[in-house]
């Protein structure tokens, strides 16, 4: 049987885009409040303590932060936030609102949380905002409203909090809690890219390169997507070796997709993996090995990399870095097949029209053909052309009905255009879908730089305010003085007239 031959593999074919990046949370390492505190001496902490004992919540939050920063110490951090927190300090009351919610040092109990995200949060504190806002959109301690997550979350960003910034653009990309609207996800994603935000910066790529709230600008997308991938990001860097791959938005430059996939592929990211197993299958930039090849698939395909099962199955049919293994490739064929990868459901009917790893059995062949033609996958539509045309010898004796078999041909090839447009709305809605799990499941890595970019703000304000503290403590010292210069001016002063006195009576 002749039919069309296994879907090549060519570095670079993965998709451009998976998902967005979005908001997520993670219990912070510490208060949220200052992430680079300056220990104070033991003079300074002598007076804090008196301070502090004396009620001055400013010296009850410094207290806090000793503990926390200095002692690691979150237990007796917690007393003194508190104090101060009664006393209406915002950031105090948002380092107790992170206590509740994450369970340090108290019972877990996101109500309570909320009820000091919210103190904080009427005073301004952006960072409590951001929080208020998250626990409205996830229904954490409150009843889950979208519409007051994107209030806060506006109300936050609108005083720059990066993370605000970025969280009120998902919120009009999903069209959650507004009416969804591109450009202004684009604005609001933007102001927060402009601050070094990198997975901001990542989405920003995106919108590009689909022409989402922006001009389609394929170099922009380039642009963005290195921004983010100069700061790490395993996915940005992903998609700039995809990019450089196909030559889109930049030069064609195999080396150069190389080098980025490999540093995504370092991060574990699956999709890396499989264009690094692409590269040693061709010998793309690097010399061809089916054995390095096949270790990247398989560390893809640990994963769920759907691409790189079907990678395996072809290496197993070839026998390209493992012995050739028919059944096996069916196994790896099947399991990709089965989550709706159309090169391997082609695939697997054509070792099923074979009978090659299993008995021949052109029912199950044309089953999978038809699951992959449905998806506009042309081989598999011409192999089902085929496979009806050999499974009825008898029907090409009749002209009638070569004449309607050819005629489906035709029909299924005039609508394989069609079909690749259903695929491309399903796959976008499979981003969409993508795009909704990752924002459940990055929620930890975001909210650490949420809390470690909240507290780079806090400790400019806490520098400030002890530099202002300082100040006024120089300024009492030096009117001090000045009495002193004066008390001591009048001591001479009244010497000098009893010495005179005394002089006057003498003569």
């Amino acid at each position: 049987m002749r039919l069309i031959p296994l879907a090549s593999r060519i570095l670079g074919v993965a998709l451009l885009v998976t998902s967005l990046a979005c908001v997520a949370q993670q219990a912070p390492a510490s208060s949220g409040i200052d992430a680079a505190y300056a220990a104070p001496d033991a003079t300074s902490l002598a007076k804090l303590k008196v301070d502090a004992d004396h009620g001055d919540r400013n010296a009850q939050r410094d207290l806090a932060l000793y503990f926390d920063k200095v002692k690691n110490d979150w237990a007796s951090a917690l007393p003194w936030f508190r104090k101060a927190a009664d006393q209406g300090d915002a950031r105090s009351q948002n380092a107790m609102g992170i206590s509740y919610e994450y369970g340090r040092s108290v019972t877990k109990d996101f109500a309570i949380a909320v009820s000091w995200y919210r103190k904080a949060a009427d005073q301004g504190y952006a960072r409590a905002q951001v929080s208020l806002a998250n626990a409205y959109s996830n229904g954490s301690g409150v009843k889950q409203d979208q519409a007051m997550a994107v209030s806060w979350s506006r109300k936050a960003a609108d005083q720059g909090q990066v993370n605000a910034e970025f969280q009120l653009g998902s919120f009009y990309y999903n069209g959650q809690g507004v009416a969804r609207d591109y450009a202004m996800a684009a604005n609001w994603y933007g102001k927060a890219a402009d601050q070094g935000f990198s997975d901001a910066e990542y989405n920003m790529g995106f919108l590009y390169h689909h022409g989402q709230g922006v001009a389609h600008d394929d170099a922009m997308a380039a642009a963005f997507y290195r921004k983010a991938a100069d700061q790490g990001d395993a996915q940005a860097e992903f998609m700039l070796g995809t990019l450089y791959s196909n030559g889109t938005g930049v030069a064609k430059d195999p080396a150069a997709a190389l080098a980025w996939y490999s540093k995504s592929a370092a991060k574990n990211n699956p999709d890396a993996q499989n264009e690094m197993g692409n590269a040693y299958m061709n010998g793309t930039a690097v010399p061809r090995d089916y054995a390095v090849a096949m270790t990247w698939y398989r560390k893809a395909a640990d994963q769920g990399n759907i691409p790189a099962l079907d990678n395996i199955g072809i290496s197993y049919q070839n026998g390209q870095g493992v012995n050739k293994d028919y059944a096996q490739a069916a196994a790896y064929y099947r399991k990709a097949a089965e989550q709706g990868n159309a090169d391997a459901q082609n695939n697997l009917g054509l070792l099923y029209a074979n009978g090659q790893g299993m008995p021949k059995d052109f029912a199950a062949a044309g089953g999978w053909f038809q699951k992959a033609a449905a998806q506009g996958h042309a081989n598999a539509i011409a192999n089902l052309t085929q496979l009806n045309r050999m499974s009825q010898p008898a029907a090409s004796n009749n002209p009638y009905q070569v004449a309607t078999a050819n005629a489906a041909a035709q029909q299924q090839a005039s609508n394989q255009n069609l079909q690749q447009q259903q695929a491309d709305d399903q796959n976008q809605q499979q981003m969409q879908m993508q795009m909704q799990m990752q924002q459940q499941t990055q929620q930890q890595q975001w909210e650490q730089q949420n809390r470690q970019r909240q507290e780079e703000d806090e400790q400019r304000q806490q520098q400030q305010e002890q530099q202002a503290e300082q100040e006024r403590e120089a300024y009492q010292q030096q009117q001090e003085q000045q009495q002193e210069e004066m008390q001591r001016e009048q001591e001479q002063q009244q010497q000098q007239q009893e010495q005179q006195q005394q002089e006057m009576q003498q003569q």
